[in-house]
């Protein structure tokens, strides 16, 4: 049940997602696994919705017991669903997970990006508010392709064949081809028309933020301390 209402989430778990991805990657993580993380947390989340408790660290335990109970649930699965909500509770979150802060951060973010610029347009239809910056369009692209993170991060304008919709990935010799899928194409096609008339061309990074932290930049150094924190909360709670 909770699993189900995780896979098919509304407008604010979506927030709540992206907000868990993103820092998921801020962190080092892999696309995939980031996307876990995002996915188990919104199972925590709904689980203390249906108890009617705050998804907090003292209710953790019980959801613990849930999924030692869940006959589809492996133990390897449940150490990770407990890494998963550690990281948000206390790496993301202030000690509480509030789908309403998402919300709010994620609508902060989106005034920032576009406070005082024009929505684009293709066909008639509004461009989602994250194209200017690319932040979120790159969350979604990891959600729904097998793109991985340091994939993406290397995509250029010139990637992009905006006629077809497909993605070229990979070095000239071992390129493989990934269809766009069909609510990104706009967004995608957008981005890499607007960075083919910048001074780079069709060699400018489809995502340059991303980009810069994650290729140019080296990894935080606070990586491993952060892990090690979490990993010392976690005993203090089972």
């Amino acid at each position: 049940m909770y699993f189900d209402e995780a896979l098919n989430p509304d407008e604010t778990a979506q927030n709540l997602l992206y907000v868990l991805f993103t820092a998921a990657l801020d962190h080092q993580f892999e696309a995939e696994q980031a996307q876990a993380f995002g996915i188990w947390t919104l199972c925590y989340v709904q689980f203390c919705r249906h108890k009617d408790v705050p998804a907090d660290a003292p209710h953790l335990p019980g959801f613990l017991s849930f999924l030692r109970n869940h006959p589809e649930v492996t133990s390897e699965e449940k150490d990770r669903a407990l890494d998963a909500i550690m990281f948000a509770l206390f790496d993301v979150f202030n000690g509480r997970i509030d789908p309403s802060v998402a919300d709010q951060m994620v609508a902060h973010e989106e005034e920032d990006n576009h406070a005082g610029s024009t929505r684009p347009k293709t066909n008639g239809q509004d461009l989602s508010q994250d194209t200017a910056s690319g932040g979120r369009l790159l969350t979604r692209l990891l959600f729904h392709t097998d793109l991985s993170l340091s994939e993406a991060v290397r995509l250029t304008a010139g990637d992009v064949d905006v006629e077809r919709a497909l993605l070229r990935v990979g070095p000239k010799g071992s390129t493989r081809v990934i269809p766009l899928p069909d609510h990104l194409r706009a967004e995608v096609n957008h981005q890499a028309r607007s960075l083919r008339s910048s001074e780079n061309g069709f060699g400018s990074p489809l995502f340059p933020a991303a980009y810069d932290k994650y290729v140019s930049s080296s990894p935080s150094s606070d990586d491993d301390k952060q892990a090690a924190t979490r990993v010392m909360q976690t005993l203090f709670l089972t």
